[in-house]
C-alpha cells in the first residue's frame, strides 16, 4: 500500500490546529470590594469587561454566592450591557460564564450578541438565569468564526438584544477560548505544501528527460 505524504503532513497539521487553544479568564478575585465603574472596565486574567448603558457603578459585593465572593453586577440594574473582550485585542471562538441576576423572586432571560470588529454577528436568548440569591450557572457560547467580543444582558422575561434593554446580570466567572496554531503546526503545513509541489513537478521532469534520449 503507498501512501501519500502530503495527505499524512495534512492530516497531522489538522490535527494539531484543531487541539491548540489558549484559555483567558476571571473570577472577579481581584476586583475589590468598592464599587467601580461600568464605563472604566475591568481586567485580570486576559478578560476585560465593560459595562456599555448607563450604570453608576459595578457593585462588586451584593452577589454574595460567586465562587469568590466577588462579581459584576452593573449598578443592582441598570440600561445597557455588558461588553466582553480579550485584554489587549485578539479574537475567540468560545466563551462560559457564571450567570445570576438581580431579580428578586423571579429569573430574567440571558440574551446575547456575538460581535466582530463591532459588526454584530449573531444574537439570540441563551434562556432563564438565576434570580436574586438562587446562585449562579453556567451558560456557553461558541462562534464557527472568531468573535472579538461577547455582548450580554438579563432583562426581565423573553426579550430581543437591545442596548436600551432595563437588565440586572450577574457575572461570577468568564473564561474565553481561542484557537491558536502551535508552531509546529505551521511547520507541517509549509513542509506539506513543498512535498505536494515536488510530487507534481517530478514527472514533469521524467517527461523531459525521456525526450532528450528519443
Amino acid at each position: 500500500m503507498k501512501f501519500n505524504a502530503a495527505a499524512i503532513l495534512a492530516v497531522a497539521c489538522a490535527s494539531a490546529l484543531a487541539t491548540s487553544a489558549n484559555a483567558a479568564s476571571t473570577d472577579f478575585s481581584t476586583i475589590g470590594t468598592n464599587n467601580v465603574t461600568g464605563s472604566a472596565g475591568y481586567s485580570d486574567g486576559g478578560v476585560t469587561l465593560t459595562y456599555v448603558g448607563s450604570p453608576g457603578s459595578i457593585w462588586t459585593t451584593s452577589q454574595p454566592t460567586a465562587p469568590s465572593g466577588l462579581s459584576w453586577y452593573p449598578d443592582g440594574g441598570s440600561t445597557g450591557y455588558t461588553d466582553i473582550s480579550l485584554t489587549g485585542g485578539g479574537t475567540f471562538t468560545q466563551a462560559s460564564l457564571l450567570v445570576g441576576s438581580g431579580f428578586g423572586g423571579a429569573s430574567g432571560q440571558l440574551d446575547y450578541a456575538l460581535v466582530s470588529n463591532g459588526s454584530i454577528e449573531a444574537t439570540g436568548d441563551w434562556g432563564a438565569v438565576p434570580g436574586y440569591g438562587s446562585g449562579f450557572i453556567t451558560a456557553t457560547f461558541s462562534s464557527t468564526s472568531p468573535i472579538t467580543d461577547l455582548w450580554v444582558q438579563a432583562p426581565f422575561g423573553n426579550s430581543v438584544f437591545s442596548s436600551g434593554n432595563y437588565e440586572a446580570l450577574a457575572i461570577g466567572e468568564v473564561t474565553l477560548t481561542s484557537a491558536v496554531p502551535e508552531p509546529a503546526a505551521w511547520t507541517l503545513a509549509l513542509l506539506g505544501v513543498a512535498v505536494t509541489v515536488l510530487r507534481k513537478r517530478k514527472p514533469a521532469r521524467a517527461q523531459d528527460t525521456d525526450r532528450a534520449f528519443a
